[in-house]
């Protein structure tokens, strides 16, 4: 049986939708992995990282103004929080979702279907 998972990144507005490679991305308004057009986002704004020891996703904010909130709850400056399938990332105003696409033997399911990594 081959599994294969895909994560992705998206917005309310559809401007983003990418696929999270299992490396390091950096969020912003500009010169970054994943490119947002809005006021409220720094520059420079966030980093997602694929932690390959816990087997998980992890978000920092890069000590910005506007910050970063998991959930409507806002994350400490540069420290490295675990995000789920399902959370809502916020960046400034913008909101973005990740989620989760499992490919087992060619058949797709969309998360909380669950498969034991």
């Amino acid at each position: 049986m081959t599994t294969l998972a895909e994560w992705k990144l998206t917005s309310e507005d559809g401007k983003v939708d990418c696929s999270l490679p299992y490396t390091m991305v950096f969020l912003g308004r500009t010169d970054c992995d994943i490119n947002m057009e809005s006021d409220s986002v720094d520059k420079r704004h966030a980093l997602i990282t694929f932690d390959h020891y816990q087997n998980r996703f992890k978000v920092k904010d890069l000590g910005t103004s506007s910050g970063t909130y998991i959930n409507e709850r806002r994350i400490p400056d540069e420290t490295f929080i675990t995000i789920e399938e399902g959370d809502a990332i916020q960046l400034g105003r913008d909101i973005l979702s990740i989620s989760c696409l499992i490919l087992i033997d060619h058949i797709v399911f969309l998360v909380p279907f669950r498969v034991p990594f």
